[in-house]
């Protein structure tokens, strides 16, 4: 992962990842303390390496969904599965030990943080612009099985227009002014859209409406003229 992302981007994804998972912890924490009224939580232990695990495998995950995994006689597992296989095996492991938040909840932090990370905040290499929101296999519902998706999929909706609903917003914004003002630039040397339309057609029809809506009343005008050089010629 670190050549194919670069050190100083895989020092910046581990920091974020880790500081995701820790501050969702501390929050949780005190929504247990609050829920239980049990000073002892807010005491608790508690440690593990499993969120940044599940932070990595979504990282592989993006960057080579399909690699076979090089386990004997799983030829179909692929790097895509991981995360959800590591979150499947922490629920159990919770499940057994009684503790959901050390082995459930760092998990599920790390794997969320870090697809929200990568799919909308990281730098891209080329420069052009944040996330990676056009891959398929970064879909937040496409991590789990596909009866998950109607549970998941308002849920994935949501965190789509918090993180990147006012960035939409502004593109819009931009494209529909572009697109009233595209008459203000040359868009071809013979037939160029006006300024409210971007229909060339429409655009010429209405110059010729009003070259000759123009010539009209200037003929108009040299008709007052004339008429009025003419009585003025009779007095």
């Amino acid at each position: 992962m670190e050549p194919a992302m670069g050190a100083k981007e895989y020092a910046r994804f581990l920091a974020v990842c880790t500081a995701c998972v820790g501050g969702a912890a501390f929050v949780s924490m005190l929504f247990l303390y609050y829920g239980q009224r049990d000073e002892k939580i807010l005491y608790e232990p508690i440690c593990g390496f499993q969120g940044l695990v599940a932070s990595l495998l979504v990282a592989v995950r993006q960057l080579m969904p399909d690699a076979p995994v090089n386990v004997r006689g799983l030829r179909t597992l692929r790097c895509r599965h991981l995360p959800a296989i590591h979150l499947a095996a922490m629920t159990a492991v919770a499940a057994l030990q009684g503790r959901y938040l050390e082995k459930f909840g760092f998990t599920f932090f790390g794997l969320y943080g870090a697809w929200v990370y990568l799919r909308y905040y990281q730098p891209r290499p080329d420069g052009g612009g944040h996330g990676d929101a056009s891959s398929e296999h970064m879909e937040f519902i496409s991590f789990f099985p596909a009866f998950t998706a109607p549970v998941l999929g308002p849920f994935a909706d949501g965190v789509h227009a918090c993180c990147v609903g006012r960035r939409e917003r502004r593109a819009l914004k931009q494209m529909s002014a572009a697109q009233l003002h595209d008459g203000l630039a040359v868009v071809n040397a013979g037939n160029k859209p006006g300024v409210t339309t971007r229909d060339a057609e429409e655009a010429k029809r209405r110059r010729e409406r009003g070259a000759k809506a123009l010539a009209e009343r200037l003929a108009e005008k040299q008709r007052q003229r004339e008429a009025a050089a003419a009585a003025g010629d009779a007095v």
